[in-house]
């Protein structure tokens, strides 16, 4: 079934239903969803170009109608971080930005089976008389997933273990979605790293007075209970994070930066039977482990690479270490004073085995990048007298 034709189709629906009623769909209002759904068929049957799917899922178009006025942070997280990164793009100048459209869905996450409605009624949990007024600061959150599903959000425990790059953003996420908020909840942290000045680009909850992460998310939401721990989570320390600590746990989220500490914490999670939400990230790669007990295999089930070898291609757009520095120099050097020099040199001593040789290339942009550099040393930027020469040095110096 074509899912994204469904999603490009609903969002096409979702402006002309505005247009026409100066009003988005009620959440969970049958009326609205019904002639949402119209709306949408006849778009799809309209299409000047072509039919973009004959498969619509009705009840899926339905429950976007449903929900579409409701806003969960993690999902406006990815988008905020894509259109960053597009502005990085534009004010840089450097890579291609996105130039069609971009969605993003987490379809599995709608209260009902969207793929095998057959059996499926609307949740009571979900109706409209179900949500809080709407002064509640998750109101928008409620509208998809509804009050009882908030409710057991803010009586959640959890423990975060790292408050890093990856661990502010995951806190800050917690206290928008009102994890640890409610009466019997509590959010733990662990962090026994010290703040350094150069991390706080990046790990926006701290500041360089050393104001720990945990004492800033209470800017954010005033209700979060947030039990702080300096120590880390180690053998050493299994007198505080003991069999009562992790009894009483929900689940647990590692944002850490080393892959000892994870298979550590995993087998805490496998032995007290906890679900655990690995994140990390490296360099422009990023990576999310969802571990469910007895659904899903844990973390330590496969192997990480301990020491991940450099990347040229990273090296070269995306430098973040002194190794990749020094690749990016080595490869830009070579590229601009020893290959060149070398083909030329080749050329130059046996003219027919060198053509032979680049002749049996499998690129063809490595054959034509090997002729044009000889070309362009031996004929356009060829010194004719020392002035020519001079010239030339400064060329190769700019470049």
């Amino acid at each position: 079934m074509s899912m994204s034709a469904n999603l490009h189709l609903s969002f096409q629906g979702l402006s002309l239903f505005q247009n026409l009623y100066n009003a988005l769909p009620q959440p969970w209002n049958d009326d609205d969803a019904d002639k949402f759904y119209e709306i949408v068929e006849k778009l799809n049957r309209e299409n000047r170009e072509q039919v973009l799917t004959d498969q619509l899922n009705k009840h899926w178009i339905r429950l976007f109608a449903k929900t579409c006025t409701g806003d969960l942070c993690p999902i406006q997280s990815v988008i905020g971080g894509i259109a960053a990164q597009e502005a990085i793009k534009a004010v840089t100048g450097k890579f291609m930005p996105i130039r069609q459209f971009l969605y993003f869905d987490a379809i599995e996450c709608l209260p009902e089976n969207v793929f095998h409605p057959s059996n499926e009624t609307t949740s009571g949990s979900n109706t409209r008389s179900n949500f809080s007024s709407k002064q509640s600061r998750y109101y928008s959150q409620e509208i998809v997933f509804g009050e009882d599903f908030q409710d057991k959000l803010g009586n959640a425990k959890y423990f975060l273990v790292g408050s890093g790059a990856i661990g502010c953003e995951i806190l800050k996420n917690f206290a928008m979605m009102g994890i640890g908020c409610g009466r019997d909840g509590t959010v733990f942290v662990s962090d026994m790293d010290s703040i350094k000045i150069s991390d706080l680009h990046r790990q926006f909850l701290f500041r360089s007075q050393g104001i720990v992460a945990a004492q800033s998310i209470k800017v954010i939401n005033l209700n979060m209970h947030v039990h702080a721990y300096v120590d880390g989570v180690l053998p050493e320390t299994e007198h505080i994070y003991n069999d009562h600590f992790f009894q009483q746990l929900d689940g647990l989220v590692t944002a850490v930066d080393n892959v000892k500490t994870r298979q550590y914490i995993d087998r805490h999670c496998v032995y007290y039977r906890k679900p655990l939400v690995d994140s990390g990230i490296f360099g422009t790669k990023a990576s999310v482990q969802v571990v469910v007990p007895f659904l899903t295999e844990s973390y330590s089930s496969t192997n990480d690479p301990s020491d991940p070898t450099v990347d040229l291609s990273t090296a070269i757009n995306f430098p973040i270490s002194i190794n990749h520095i020094i690749q990016w120099a080595l490869y830009t050097f070579s590229g601009l004073f020893t290959i060149p020099a070398q083909q030329v040199e080749e050329f130059v001593r046996d003219p027919k085995g060198f053509a032979e040789r680049t002749a049996k290339k499998s690129s063809e942009y490595e054959k034509n990048e090997i002729v044009e550099n000889v070309k362009r040393i031996l004929v356009e930027h060829r010194p004719r007298n020392f002035t020519d020469c001079i010239k030339w040095v400064s060329l190769y110096r700019l470049q």
